[in-house]
């Protein structure tokens, strides 16, 4: 189980998601990328996964105008989790 973290929310939020008890990694995912490029790592975000949700909005936008299920043509491995010891290395 991933701990809290540092608490970056100091005052209840509208948003039903954040509270002063959950921390919060929303820059993770670019914090990642960054070292992975200075560090020439393939980032979770990389081309096969963008390209592969570029598929999947395409491929709605279609089935939505023509009323026709599209076929999803792309695939991607799925991310892995961050760990507790990559959120540290990344997140300092």
């Amino acid at each position: 189980m991933m701990p809290l973290g540092k608490i970056n929310i100091k005052s209840q939020s509208s948003r039903a998601n954040e509270s002063p008890t959950n921390a919060n990694y929303r820059g993770a995912g670019l914090s990642e990328m960054a070292y992975a490029i200075e560090n020439n790592l393939e980032h979770r975000c990389n081309g096969e996964l963008s390209l592969h949700v570029l598929d999947i909005i395409d491929s709605t936008m279609r089935a939505s105008q023509t009323g026709i299920p599209q076929e999803i043509k792309t695939t991607c491995k799925k991310p892995k989790p961050f760990t507790l010891e990559e959120i540290k290395k990344i997140m300092n």
